[in-house]
């Protein structure tokens, strides 16, 4: 539905001389992407065409291959000194929760949801994998501002049912309260 240009964050550092990047091993055209991310000021989109498919769970770029395609794509905006703005979606804790069999699961859960002990898993892997992409990120660029963050809570059931077993939730959604 984003018809035209908007001045989000990315094209406020666009104006500023950031080279304005966004990385997200999917389709282009899934969520009409590739329009958006150009109307909200991005130079830049890395897509799924982008990015070798070499470290796959399921359909999912792994994060740790993400990582390090788009910090070889960055390094030279680096040694330049070019002062970049780069968003990373990434795919690998995607619903299904699925790993490869790099990726055993490690975690074990008590939980009749099936999804809370795969997502479990998930955070596992992509949270190691993200903590060394930091790590390296700041060698390279140890001023940079990194900001990590979550889209949405991940689907643990029907009807919230990892969250109503642990107690989180209430099972009736009528029933929700912001405590």
């Amino acid at each position: 539905w984003l018809a035209s240009q908007v001045p989000c964050m990315p094209s406020l550092f666009a104006e500023r001389g950031y080279h304005t990047i966004v990385s997200h091993p999917n389709v282009p055209a899934f969520w009409n992407r590739i329009n958006a991310y150009r109307r909200i000021g991005f130079q830049t989109y890395w897509s799924v065409s982008d990015f070798q498919q070499d470290d796959m769970n399921d359909e999912f770029l792994a994060d740790a291959s993400l990582y390090r395609q788009v910090s070889e794509k960055i390094t030279p905006l680096l040694e330049e000194k070019k002062p970049i703005f780069n968003y990373i979606l990434t795919y690998a804790g995607h619903w299904g929760y699925p790993l490869n069999e790099n990726r055993p699961p490690r975690i074990t859960t008590s939980s009749s949801i099936e999804e809370v002990g795969k997502y479990a898993n998930v955070v596992y892997y992509s949270s190691r994998e993200l903590m060394a992409f930091l790590k390296a990120l700041q060698e390279k660029d140890p001023d940079g501002l990194i900001v990590v963050f979550g889209d949405h809570l991940p689907f643990l059931g029907e009807n919230f049912a990892g969250y109503v077993e642990s107690g989180l939730l209430t099972p009736t959604r009528s029933d929700f309260t912001p405590e």
